[in-house]
């Protein structure tokens, strides 16, 4: 067989050219999560719940602030935590600087918590929205990244660390629930829906969104669900963007239909 080494050599050149396309949208490592370092939220209130410890998954923080909205926080591994000598206990003022992400069960990649009452305060992520505990971080300016668009930066792999949302893959389905199991500080919302092509596992984030739209999911109850495919932990997965209840016309959105980020979550009929 002839081979021709010219064609190798444009194919070769070509998988280089791809490779650094991936590498600029989404930096070093196996993923690469983004977030938008410009769209800041700072929650101010009272701890509900800190769940971390060696062997408990992720470290999770839960705050109601003085409105009675509840969010989970999502931090980094326990081990820089505890290297940082952070500690919250339920009923602890804190102060919580985050960014809006696209991937992260939350919705958000938590820059900095400030525990008021104790006064620690831990730094999760630089200004690019990189996380520290990777060693990788440094501080720099905002301002837009190679991933595209104002503000997106790439937190590199670790703590919710994916690609995010594929936004030209958006699909919508039908279907009963089976099963749905999610919560403040109970991890990542997951949702199985029985449909006519089979079951469909799909992550519903973030769950505060559901929350603040008294949009309750049950067993057994019909859903519309408008998703999309995103990939992490070397896998592919389902993220909601938009749930519809076909029985009363209430639909909640999840997560931007243009950029995959979280959205309001303000139900409407």
């Amino acid at each position: 067989m002839k081979i021709n080494f010219g064609k190798l050599a444009t194919a070769g050149a070509m998988m280089i050219l791809m490779a650094a396309v991936v590498w600029a949208q989404y930096g070093a490592g196996p993923c690469g999560q983004r977030v938008d370092t410009s769209n800041p939220v700072v929650v101010h209130g009272q701890v509900e719940k800190y769940a971390a410890g060696y062997g408990q998954g992720t470290p999770t923080l839960v705050v109601r602030d003085s409105s009675g909205k509840r969010y989970s926080f999502v931090l980094g591994p326990y081990r820089y935590l505890a290297s940082k000598k952070f500690v919250a206990k339920t009923g602890d003022q804190v102060e919580v600087h985050a960014w809006a992400s696209n991937l992260c069960p939350s919705g958000y990649a938590v820059e900095e918590v400030r525990n008021v009452t104790r006064g620690v305060t831990v730094k999760l992520r630089d200004a690019n929205g990189r996380p520290l505990w990777t060693g990788g971080g440094s501080p720099g300016p905002r301002g837009p990244s190679m991933a595209g668009g104002g503000g997106w930066a790439r937190s590199g792999a670790g703590n919710c660390a994916g690609a995010g949302p594929d936004m030209s893959a958006v699909t919508t389905i039908e279907g009963r629930v089976r099963s749905f199991s999610g919560g403040f500080g109970q991890g990542m919302p997951t949702l199985v829906l029985e449909t006519a092509q089979g079951e469909q596992e799909i992550i519903v984030s973030p769950y505060h969104v559901l929350a603040d739209a008294d949009f309750d999911i049950t067993e057994g109850m019909e859903l519309e669900v408008t998703m999309a495919p995103a990939r992490w932990d070397a896998g592919e997965h389902w993220v909601a963007l938009k749930l519809v209840d076909p029985a009363t016309g209430l639909e909640v959105e999840l997560r931007d239909a243009a950029s995959g980020f979280p959205a309001g979550g303000r139900g409407r009929r």
